[in-house]
């Protein structure tokens, strides 16, 4: 790999003196690049005769005209736009307001020529290395064509369309969502079932998520009351009392699925309120 000339690169024979360098082909000094870029310049040395000597000021001249243009890159790092200047799909230039600018259009058939990159977004784009977000038009309403630009792990920049954005934004909240949708107390209501529950039946929890159910039961007698929820029982204990400031009540969470009930064989065991979150 070559190193960087450390200092400031001119052209060559930048320093000559009087006409020891003059235009190619003619007889005339001038340090002004486009003075020196003419038809004599792009004919070469066939300007020469046959038996004819190139002279000194004309190899001065060809060198520094070459060198003057790598100068020039050197200096500038980018070249500014020119509007003789055939560009070509993603050719990049300076453009008048000091901006970078990629070429949108331009083939070998038809180049990018004469367009003004600065307010043409036909053929120049502002180059994403030198874009200002906040310099951008508001778009409130993107379309499935839009793409926005997304940096890999690693760094690299890759486009990303908005329709496979929002597909992936969906896959994302409809997972989110039924997990969501699962958890207890989401989407549920505190209900009064009291009027379809019995003593000793059995129900089961068909509603796809846990519930909590809370029963409040009085009775004759004081006495055992037993809660069954699928296979395991478990068993509290009545203090006995038909009116309901003595009623005693029992909350309980029933899994998706599950089955549970409320029993007892004490006398008059009965119902005061059941209400399910469900």
């Amino acid at each position: 790999m070559l190193d960087r000339f450390n200092g400031d690169v001119l052209p060559f024979g930048s320093s000559a003196t009087g006409t020891e360098r003059t235009i190619f082909g003619d007889v005339t000094q001038s340090d002004d690049i486009n003075d020196n870029i003419n038809t004599s310049y792009f004919r070469g040395w066939g300007i020469v005769g046959v038996n004819d000597v190139p002279t000194k000021q004309d190899f001065n001249a060809m060198a520094y005209t070459n060198s003057y243009l790598t100068s020039y890159l050197y200096q500038q790092g980018i070249p500014t736009w020119n509007t003789n200047q055939k560009y070509y799909l993603y050719s990049r230039c300076i453009g008048s307001d000091g901006k970078q600018y990629k070429a949108k259009t331009g083939t070998l058939a038809t180049p990018n020529v004469g367009n003004d990159p600065v307010g043409d977004a036909i053929n120049w784009e502002e180059d994403s290395s030198e874009l200002d977000i906040n310099s951008l038009t508001n778009k409130t309403t993107p379309v499935n064509t839009d793409n926005l630009v997304i940096q890999e792990t690693g760094g690299l920049l890759k486009k990303l369309s908005w329709s496979n954005l929002k597909a992936t934004l969906k896959t994302y909240f409809d997972t989110l969502y039924a997990t969501t949708s699962q958890l207890f107390g989401v989407g549920q209501t505190w209900q009064d079932v009291t009027g379809s529950r019995r003593v000793g039946v059995t129900y089961t929890n068909t509603t796809g998520k846990p519930i909590e159910v809370i029963v409040s039961v009085c009775a004759t007698n004081n006495g055992p009351a037993v809660l069954t929820i699928s296979s395991l029982s478990v068993n509290w204990y009545m203090n006995g009392g038909r009116d309901s400031s003595r009623a005693n009540a029992i909350s309980f969470i029933v899994p998706n699925g599950a089955t549970y009930k409320v029993s007892s064989a004490i006398t008059g065991f009965t119902i005061y309120k059941w209400l399910e979150l469900r």
